[in-house]
């Protein structure tokens, strides 16, 4: 009777097994991770998932679900970005138009109620310094409102040249595991 005995097939279930496990606790902790928004490493991943990093790298259909979700969560998170920066701009220039809506409509009544000459002289009308220091504050606004838009552009392109670097990362990635 041979001393070892060959316990080969329940080794290799027993580790199937724990593959796994391992597998769907990564998977709970990527959808987590994908439902808040969060940025998705394979680090950060596998130290809440309680696996090795190599692991969660060599495993190909878990590292095509991480690939997959930080695809996602980069697109999201670059469409946030955008969003906030239109509301940004399109506030702006919305405050800028009211500011001299308001100046224009407040000069004409005070023009037309005591002629401009007499407002000056009773004080019912700016003085001039303080039209030209309105004028200037909307100029303001308006040049805030162009360095927005200018913002918005350099995140869109920015937001794409990722998004390019990403999709060519993965394709590398795949070429370099599959060879």
């Amino acid at each position: 009777m041979p001393l070892v005995a060959d316990n080969s097939e329940a080794l290799r279930q027993a580790r199937q097994a724990d593959t796994a496990t391992r597998v769907a606790r990564c998977e709970t902790v990527l959808n987590r991770m994908v439902k808040a928004g969060e940025t998705i490493t394979v680090a950060k991943l596998a130290r809440r998932a309680g696996v090795g990093e190599k692991f969660a790298f060599r495993h190909a259909v878990l590292k095509a679900k991480i690939d997959a979700a930080k695809q996602a969560v980069t697109e999201a998170n670059g469409a946030d970005l955008d969003a906030a920066l239109a509301v940004e701009r399109n506030f702006w220039k919305e405050r800028a138009r009211q500011t001299e809506h308001r100046l224009e409509r407040a000069v004409k009544r005070i023009a037309e109620l005591e002629g401009k000459q007499v407002a000056e002289e009773r004080g019912l009308v700016a003085p001039q310094d303080e039209v030209h220091e309105l004028r200037a504050r909307v100029a303001q606004l308006q040049a805030t409102v162009s360095a927005l838009e200018t913002r918005v552009t350099r995140a869109d392109r920015d937001v794409e040249a990722v998004r390019k670097l990403n999709r060519d990362l993965v394709r590398e990635n795949t070429r370099l595991r599959d060879s």
